[in-house]
This record gives structure tokens, sequence and C-alpha cells, in this order.
């Protein structure tokens, strides 16, 4: 009997490490993503006819510290042999988009954010946030909000349109210099974050509800736990 037992309670146990560990894989993959490569000739024009029938990485994004509400912001991200693609389809019946020439005018507009990290404490990373007009504010930043505003963000190339229900970005960067500078590593992986400002209010940075793929630890976009993971695969 006690033997029985024995042989019982080792096997709930082990049941129970097998489901432990397939929890935590499914936890781990919930932050990884697989960009795919495409056959499809790719214009930056901010229109998606060109990326066909391309499924979407990622179906909306969470906002956490607002009821925590997924939006209908839809990204595609996929590469061919020598660029990176992003395409966000953003939907927003009231898009802001402060007119100033200024890069620094993004930060009172909606937009569409990424940032690419050389590692998980973002010691060192960049940071594009892209308005519904297309223009980029392209900064580097290191852990904790170090931020290098005069860096210009050259390699990036981005466009958008508006729709009837919203706006599209699209934007590219060359897997040359991200292997260059470090942030695609030799397996083809990078960590990094994709976000969402919603601005409800013209020049009122207080009135934007914010927008994340990942829930980080605190409301803060600029924190380790924000970031994820993502592939680039064949």
């Amino acid at each position: 009997m006690q033997k029985n037992f024995i042989h019982i309670f080792a096997a709930i146990v082990c049941g129970l490490m097998i489901i432990g560990c397939d929890h935590t894989e499914e936890a781990d993959n919930s932050n990884y993503l697989q960009a795919k490569r495409t056959k499809k000739n790719i214009t930056i024009d901010g229109k998606a006819d060109d990326w066909g029938n391309t499924k979407p990485i990622l179906e909306g994004l969470l906002a956490p510290w607002n009821g925590r509400v997924k939006d209908n912001t839809n990204i595609y991200i996929c590469h061919d042999k020598e660029n990176l693609y992003f395409l966000y389809t953003v939907d927003d019946e009231t898009p802001v988009c402060d007119n100033e020439p200024s890069e620094m005018s993004v930060v009172y507009s909606d937009r569409v954010e990424f940032f690419i990290s050389k590692d998980a404490e973002m010691a060192d990373y960049v940071c594009a946030e892209i308005d519904p007009a297309g223009k980029a504010l392209g900064y580097t930043a290191k852990y904790h909000r170090q931020f290098e505003y005069d860096w210009d963000f050259d390699a990036l190339t981005t466009a958008a349109t508006t729709t009837p229900t919203g706006y599209i970005v699209e934007a590219a960067l060359p897997l040359k210099w991200l292997r260059e500078e470090g942030y695609l590593n030799s397996d083809n992986e990078m960590y990094i974050g994709l976000y969402r400002g919603d601005a409800t209010e013209p020049r009122n940075i207080n009135s934007i509800r914010w927008i994340t793929w990942i829930e980080p630890e605190k409301l803060d976009f600029h924190i380790p736990s924000s970031l994820g993971r993502m592939k680039l695969v064949k």
C-alpha cells in the first residue's frame, strides 16, 4: 500500500511539473514573435495593398491603464533579403496630428511606436514614433530614460495614409544596418517593443492613452518588462 501511494504521489508531482512547464512555455510564447520572409515587393507608401493576404503578427494592442481593453490595431511585420518591414493599421475616429514640422511635434500626436534593443536590459536601444502623416521621431536611448534626440534615424523609411476609419503607417529598416549596429543577432533575433499612443486633445500630452503589445510592470514603455523578442524566419 505504501509503495502504491508513493508511486501515485510521484505521478501527480510529475504531472504538475509538466503542466507547469507547458504554462511557462505558453507565457514565453506570448512575448515572442516570428516575422516571416516575404516574396512580395513592398513599397513604403503608407498603403497596405502590396502586402496582399499577409496575416498580422499581432491583432489588437492592450490599454493596461485604461480598462485593459484591446484596440483594433493590426501589426504586420515581415522581411526580405534587404529590409525589415512594419505595417500598422489603426482604427481611430479622431486622429490627432500636430502640423509643426519638427520631429518633436510627434509627441503631441497619435502615433505608432516600436523600440529595438541590443539586450534585455535596454542598455542601448533605438526608438521610432510615427504619426498619421508619416512624420517620425527617431532617437536612441539607454535605461532609464536617457534619450538622445539629436541622433538622426537615417536608416528608417516611413510613410502613412489616412483611411475612413483611422490611418496606416508603413516603415522599413535595412537588415544590414540592424546587424551592423547590433540590434539583430546572429540567430536573427532581436528584442522589440510595439506600442501606440492615442492622443485625444491637440497639444496635450496628458490626454494620450498608452497602448502596448506587452503589459509592463508600471506605466512606462521605457522599461525592460515592455520588451519581447522577435525572430526572423523563412
